[in-house]
């Protein structure tokens, strides 16, 4: 069964929504949740049986997940499997608004620490445009050893080596990729990745304006790939950066993965 839940302004409405869901679809195995307001949602609210939960073009505060791992020592979410948070800002305070002395003290803010931790067997995570600092925090995903769908778009993983580190640690589970719009999957990170990811067969590495002849080239490495987009959108390109990926190698790609459909519009 699959809930759809849009434009909640009231989260005490929600949370009670949660509440009556909970009761009346106590096996509810899907919920998307889109436009609404967490910052006052009991967490433990949501139905224990999720397996996929999507919260997107919504604010969330930042401790959300922290708090979920100090509820109880049951598990909490136990059958969650794929989390989405595209489009979704994450406040930097709790339920309560920040004072002055918040506002002074540098806090480290750990999300994604707080979701490897509460669910080391997601198989998906999306953080498409993830409106979140631009933290080491995101590296996290690493813990993640059982995850063959990541998506960063337009978001990254802080740096380069971040991403390289994810990679490497995600190589023997990680099937689909989205870096579209990431300004941290360069022609090092291509080059650093491509011999380990020999599981890839999905890579949107579009709008990566980094990415030139010499780092697509490398991705010829990617044998399982079966679906490539390295569209690059005109309008999008930073003023300062000439056009990086040639027709030649992109038929020299081609070539060389044959059963791979390859996007592109340089």
């Amino acid at each position: 069964m699959l809930f759809i839940i849009t434009g909640f302004d009231e989260s005490r409405n929600l949370a009670n929504f949660f509440m009556i869901v909970a009761h009346h679809s106590p096996m509810l195995k899907q919920l998307r949740l889109s436009n609404v307001d967490m910052g006052n949602v009991p967490i433990d609210a949501l139905p224990s049986s999720i397996e996929s939960l999507a919260i997107t073009e919504s604010f969330l505060p930042s401790d959300l997940f922290q708090r979920a791992l100090t509820l109880s020592s049951t598990a909490f979410l136990p059958h969650l499997r794929e989390l989405d948070l595209s489009d979704t800002h994450t406040l930097y305070y709790s339920i309560r608004r920040p004072t002055e002395e918040d506002l002074d003290t540098v806090t480290v803010v750990t999300v994604v620490a707080d979701i490897v931790r509460a669910w080391p067997e997601l198989r998906v995570l999306k953080l498409n445009r993830w409106k979140y600092t631009h933290s080491p925090d995101l590296a996290s995903v690493a813990g993640l050893r059982q995850l063959e769908v990541l998506e960063v778009a337009e978001r990254g993983l802080y740096d380069e080596n971040g991403m390289i580190d994810v990679c490497n640690n995600l190589r023997a589970t990680l099937r689909h990729l989205n870096v579209s719009g990431c300004s941290d999957f360069t022609d090092y990170c291509a080059g650093a990745v491509a011999p380990v990811m020999t599981n890839l067969q999905y890579l949107d590495a579009s709008n990566c304006f980094f990415l030139t002849d010499d780092g697509l080239l490398q991705l010829a490495q990617l044998t399982q790939l079966r679906y490539l987009n390295i569209t690059m959108t005109e309008l999008l390109r930073p003023w300062s950066l000439q056009s990086g990926i040639s027709n030649d190698a992109i038929e020299e790609l081609k070539t060389s993965l044959p059963e791979c459909n390859i996007v592109h519009e340089v």
